[in-house]
């Protein structure tokens, strides 16, 4: 959290798994948005969709990316991500 403080000026996209050692990706995505509101996440888990990660979508994250993906399809996923226009 205290690199994101500090280049949060310079941070366009975070990357989180649903499972993490220390922080679970909701409670690391919580934290984060209050450090930066309009912070972009990018969702990514070996979860289906359909199950556990639909839940934790509807959190807010900006984007979902299903594991094992390749190089290609991770590249798409962010663009798609920072591309996107926020609502409002």
């Amino acid at each position: 959290m205290k690199s994101i403080r500090k280049h949060r000026d310079e941070s366009d996209l975070v990357i989180l798994d649903m499972v993490m050692p220390e922080m679970a990706g909701g409670k690391t995505y919580d934290r984060l948005k209050k450090i930066d509101s309009d912070i972009k996440v990018l969702l990514s888990s070996g979860y289906s969709i359909k199950g556990q990660a639909d839940k934790i979508l509807k959190h807010g994250y900006n984007g979902f990316i299903q594991k094992p993906f390749n190089m290609n399809l991770f590249s798409h996923e962010m663009r798609r991500v920072l591309e996107k226009k926020e609502k409002g």
